[in-house]
C-alpha cells in the first residue's frame, strides 16, 4: 500500500468537502493578496500542488503563465476540464512535489492548503522547499499557506461532528502525536446508523518559527509571516499561517 495521499479515491470522494465552491471564490482574493505582497502582475507561476486548480485558474485569468503540478489524476482532470471550459492555457503536470524541479523557471511559487507536511520524514518536506527554491529565478517569491500549530493549539478538539446538507453526519477525530510534531486525523461519514465512509490521514504540524528556520536553512531570504491571506500578523489566535520568502538576487 502507498501513502494516504497517493489514494486517488480519497481525493475524489472528499473533493466537494475539501474544495467547495466558496473556496474557489476565496482563492481570487488570495491571489490579490499574493500579487500585492510581491508586486508582480505578470510572469511565470508554479502552483504545487495545484489540486483542482483553485489558484492556477484565477492566476491564468490574470495573464500569468501557470504550471500546475499535482500527483493526483482525478484532481488534475478536474483542473484541466475547468481550464478547457474557460479557454485558459495552463500547463498541467502529474508529478510528486518531492521530485518536481525546473531550474530558475518561475517568478512565483505557491504551496497552499496545508500541503507541505504530507510525507513521513521531515527531510522529505525540506526537499520540497529546496526544489522550489531551485525552481525560482533570482528574486523569485515563494508563498506557503498552511495550518499554524499555534492557532490549532488554541482551538484543538479531539472530536468534532457536523451535520451535512445531505443528512449525513461528518465526524472528525484528531490525535496529536510525536510531541505536537504531527496530527493523525480520521474522517467518518455516518448515514443513519451506518458508517458509509472512513478515511485516515496524517501530516506534520508547523510552528511559524519552524518554517522560518526551514526557509532560511535552504537559502530563502526576506522571510515574513502573516495571519493567513490577510495583512494581520500571525499569532496564537490565527488558524492559518502564510510564510513568504524570496530567492536571493544573485
Amino acid at each position: 500500500m502507498g501513502s494516504w495521499f497517493e489514494n486517488e479515491q480519497l481525493w475524489d470522494s472528499l473533493h466537494d468537502l475539501m474544495f467547495p465552491p466558496e473556496s474557489f471564490e476565496q482563492a481570487k482574493g488570495q491571489i490579490e493578496r499574493m500579487t500585492k505582497i510581491c508586486g508582480l502582475e505578470s510572469g511565470d507561476v508554479l502552483d504545487i500542488p495545484c489540486g483542482p486548480g483553485r489558484h492556477s485558474l484565477p492566476l491564468a485569468r490574470r495573464g500569468f503563465r501557470v504550471t500546475g503540478v499535482d500527483l493526483t489524476q482525478p484532481l488534475l482532470d478536474r483542473a484541466r476540464a475547468s481550464a478547457r471550459d474557460e479557454g485558459l492555457a495552463v500547463e498541467w503536470v502529474q508529478e510528486d512535489m518531492r521530485t518536481f524541479r525546473r531550474e530558475q523557471a518561475y517568478d512565483i511559487a505557491l504551496n497552499s492548503f496545508t500541503s507541505l507536511g504530507y510525507f513521513d520524514e521531515w527531510e522529505e518536506n525540506v526537499d520540497v522547499v529546496r526544489n522550489i527554491l531551485a525552481s525560482l529565478r533570482p528574486g523569485g517569491w515563494f508563498f506557503l499557506e498552511t495550518l499554524g500549530k499555534e492557532g490549532l493549539a488554541s482551538v484543538f478538539r479531539e472530536v468534532f461532528a457536523e451535520d451535512l446538507p445531505d443528512g449525513r453526519i461528518f465526524l472528525q477525530r484528531h490525535q496529536i502525536v510525536d510531541s505536537w510534531r504531527r496530527i493523525v486525523n480520521e474522517w467518518s461519514f455516518i448515514d443513519g446508523d451506518r458508517i458509509t465512509e472512513r478515511w485516515s490521514f496524517e501530516h506534520w504540524l508547523y510552528a511559524a518559527g519552524e518554517l522560518i528556520d526551514m526557509f532560511r536553512a535552504v537559502g530563502f531570504t526576506d522571510v515574513e509571516t502573516y495571519g493567513g491571506w490577510t495583512d494581520q500578523p500571525y499569532g496564537p489566535r490565527t488558524r492559518r499561517l502564510l510564510v513568504v520568502g524570496r530567492r536571493p538576487i544573485e
